[in-house]
């Protein structure tokens, strides 16, 4: 069966795009005045590593990223705390998505620079996705202590409070993104994840709406959105914001998730219609076959019970979903349940 929960739109959220590095500014400095006579020329110590540094951010602004890397990682082993070196390297191993490879010079960033709060708001990131979630949370407070009103912190951070299922926490920190920017349509979506999961339909449907009022393409929006207006018993609405959804993503989800706002509205046909298409879209989604099984049910239910080919017809598709997927202990539960025609509705 297909019971699986609404998931945030988009995490986490990149807080600054890599942009070409700042070279060191380096100034010599001499002594004396017009009139006096010539003194000897004092050079100021250029620190180890800089050349490696220089060529590095020329590369990268070449768009030679392979290089950039090399160079970076050249002038760190020269100088280990090289600081714009570990920052730039750090940013430029996240984008390539090298989460665990960017940890150590993000670590080393925040360690050589506590000030800035991209350090932390970075380091916060790698640790996010690489599961670290509690460490994730103390890189973002620091982030949001420098910064109380950066929006991708507090995103994220109720993003990480969501996954650890703190969710009056998370619930928190995505208001507060989304008073902060209320035109950025992930804070609001995400938000509306955190309401269903809250248990408050009502008001996750109005953030997932005001979400699409300011990108009415995302797909993942109007999926959770669909899922919510399923839940509430809105047949009618589910119906027309599933068909956006289908009308935008040709998917076995989809499909699914159309087909059970059809079932919901007793559109038993079209229904079936919607999950067969599910299906041949991808011949190992369980879910799909599992919709048809309840929508099978349903009518059999509805029926008062008395067409019992439709519980025959519901128990041999639920078996043709265990061929699929073995390890689905709902679906062999209702197989259980509805092998007898006395069974009784637990619901």
């Amino acid at each position: 069966m297909d019971q699986s929960p609404n998931r945030p739109v988009e995490s986490p959220l990149p807080r600054r795009s890599l942009g070409a590095a700042a070279m060191l500014a380096l100034a010599a400095i001499s002594t004396g005045c017009a009139t006096s006579a010539p003194t000897a020329r004092v050079d100021v110590a250029r620190p180890d590593g800089i050349d490696q540094y220089a060529a590095g951010t020329q590369q990268l602004r070449d768009g030679n990223e392979d290089a950039a890397i090399a160079s970076l990682q050249k002038a760190i082993a020269a100088n280990p705390n090289l600081r714009m070196a570990r920052k730039t390297l750090g940013e430029l191993l996240m984008k390539r998505k090298d989460y665990a490879g960017a940890l150590p010079h993000l670590e080393k960033s925040v360690e050589l620079d506590p000030y800035t709060v991209s350090n932390h708001y970075n380091l916060g990131l790698a640790l996010q996705v690489l599961d670290r979630l509690g460490d994730s949370v103390q890189s973002y407070l620091r982030a949001l202590k420098l910064e109380p009103e950066d929006f991708a912190s507090n995103m994220n951070l109720g993003l990480v409070y969501f996954s650890l299922n703190k969710l009056e926490d998370s619930s928190t920190r995505l208001e507060k993104a989304t008073r902060i920017d209320a035109t950025n349509p992930r804070g609001w979506s995400n938000l509306g994840v955190v309401h269903d999961a809250r248990g408050n339909a009502v008001i996750a449907e109005t953030c997932y709406r005001k979400s699409l009022e300011l990108d009415p393409d995302n797909d993942a929006t109007l999926q959770n959105l669909t899922v919510n207006l399923i839940a509430q018993k809105k047949p009618v609405d589910a119906i027309e914001v599933s068909k956006r959804l289908v009308d935008r993503k040709d998917s076995a989800a989809a499909w699914k998730r159309y087909g059970d706002a059809l079932a919901l509205a007793k559109k038993w046909n079209d229904a079936m219609k919607a999950y067969d298409t599910s299906f041949a879209r991808d011949p190992s989604y369980a879910p799909a076959i599992n919709g048809k099984a309840e929508a099978y049910l349903a009518q059999y239910r509805a029926d008062l019970e008395m067409d019992d080919s439709l519980r025959q017809l519901a128990l041999a598709t639920w078996k043709q979903s265990l061929t699929i997927n073995k390890d689905q202990p709902a679906v062999q539960d209702a197989i259980r349940r509805w092998s007898s025609v006395t069974a009784v509705d637990p619901r």
